[in-house]
């Protein structure tokens, strides 16, 4: 039934055709989130870094361009790691997609990636905002709101669609559907971010979320459009936030100080990731559903939101 918690030693009594498909579905969640902790580390910040040194006008552009590689890899890798991962074991199939971006990717990076000019685009008045102000706080706070938001949904969506009665296979569909809608999201948001403020940027992008959450609520096997029609708001603003804030940062702090504080909101991400899987864990552990858990990440991504109206516009464009 909808809901019932099942204890391990249940598991025993399932049906085989049961026990396959909860084991495709952790997979699922498993390749979901799989590298997660690793994405500014390994990728967006080296990638941040290098756009910020060659691009000037179009960085948002640029910016939403690269970010959309993101949910494009997830939509490949994930159906792979779901089909792979029961019949030939995790082991296997991670040192089979290791091989794969060994013998794609780094090829690729190493014939076409440049460091940027040394006398690429700097911004002198930018670059005289030498303290870190209250500005990069708020942006923090608006990133660790989408990481907590990002993180309950693609770990939790499946379960949630599941409890509400809805085909565990169904829930793994929506979430391949936000993740495409992603990649058109974080594309088109990077001309946006070159044209508009980048604070109302992000705080459009948080409320967004803040009203396509509470969709989840109207969830059921009669009502998957309210799951549809989710997956079409939240994934327009997947990964579509790097723009913005990419463009903020360098505006107002310089090329040379992309890196270390597009790390420090990235972080504020992650922890805003561990605890959005968290709470989705609790709050089914403690009242046998995700209700409690969606409206706290319906207020935490509204604070988020409104908190980017406070951040000031730069007196002067960094270009």
């Amino acid at each position: 039934m909808p809901g019932e918690q099942i204890e391990q030693h249940d598991l025993a009594r399932q049906d085989p055709e049961y026990i396959d498909l909860l084991r495709r579905v952790l997979a699922i969640q498993a390749d979901c989130e799989i590298g997660g902790p690793h994405l500014y580390v390994d990728a967006m910040l080296p990638a941040a870094v290098l756009l910020a040194g060659w691009f000037t006008t179009r960085l948002g552009l640029a910016t939403g361009i690269m970010s959309s590689a993101i949910p494009a890899g997830q939509s490949i890798f994930v159906p792979l790691g779901t089909v792979l991962l029961p019949s030939i074991g995790w082991r296997t199939t991670y040192l089979l997609l290791a091989l794969a971006v060994a013998v794609v990717a780094v090829p690729v990076l190493a014939l076409l990636v440049r460091d940027p000019p040394r006398d690429g685009p700097r911004s002198t008045s930018a670059e005289r905002h030498s303290r870190v102000g209250w500005d990069i706080w708020l942006v923090g706070i608006g990133y660790f709101g989408c990481g907590f938001s990002d993180q309950f949904v693609s770990i939790h969506l499946v379960a949630l669609a599941a409890d509400s009665g809805i085909d565990p296979l169904v829930g793994a569909g929506l979430t391949s559907l936000l993740l495409v809608v992603g990649i058109a999201g974080s594309v088109g948001s990077g001309p946006f971010a070159d044209r508009v403020w980048p604070n109302l940027m992000l705080c459009a992008l948080y409320l967004t979320r803040a009203v396509a959450l509470p969709l989840l609520f109207l969830a059921g096997p009669g009502a998957v459009w309210a799951l549809v029609v989710f997956g079409l708001l939240f994934g327009v603003t997947y990964i579509a936030n790097q723009a913005p804030g990419a463009r903020l940062v360098r505006d107002r702090y310089g090329v040379r100080a992309v890196g270390p504080l597009m790390g420090g909101v990235g972080l504020a991400h992650q922890v805003g990731g561990a605890l959005g899987v968290g709470i989705g864990g609790l709050s089914v552990a403690q009242t046998g559903s995700y209700g409690l858990a969606i409206v706290v990440v319906i207020g935490v991504v509204l604070v988020a939101g409104l908190s980017q109206l406070l951040i000031p516009r730069p007196k002067l464009p960094a270009y």
